[in-house]
């Protein structure tokens, strides 16, 4: 796969590591966004969060794309990813915690959770960020 464009998790996720005096050893299990990352810190630091700072629940889906042909959706430990080829529309669908690699695609499986769930969550996050972009689902 080419560069930090791809919906997999290798891509996506990227280490923020915080060091210092006070700081106690831990990890955060959840994804956050960058946007998040002051409110974080504020309640790391024992600080109120100022109301013009944005956050979300952790239980909150994350939304990403790149460009006018890749989308994806995190809903809790499943992800799902629609983007467009020459052939068309590839969905695909991951169970993050049964296969953190990305290697077994469950769109199309009966294992796979119904889509429509996943668009609900992506429609959500277009909504938020303002994407113009329709997801490519057909």
């Amino acid at each position: 796969l080419m560069g930090k464009q791809s919906m997999y998790e290798h891509s996506l996720r990227v280490p923020f590591l915080l060091a210092g005096p006070g700081v106690k050893r831990g990890q955060e299990p959840n994804p956050v966004y960058s946007y998040e990352l002051f409110g974080r810190l504020a309640a790391l630091a024992g600080l109120e969060k100022p109301a013009a700072v944005e956050a979300a629940s952790p239980e909150r889906p994350l939304y990403f794309g790149y460009r006018d042909f890749q989308r994806a959706v995190r809903v809790g430990r499943y992800k799902m990813i629609w983007s467009r080829n020459a052939k068309g529309v590839v969905k695909e669908q991951y169970d993050l915690a049964k296969d953190p690699w990305e290697e077994n695609n469950l769109a199309g499986k009966a294992t796979a959770l119904a889509e429509d769930r996943f668009v609900a969550a992506a429609e959500r996050g277009r909504a938020f960020f303002g994407d113009p972009v329709a997801l490519p689902t057909a």
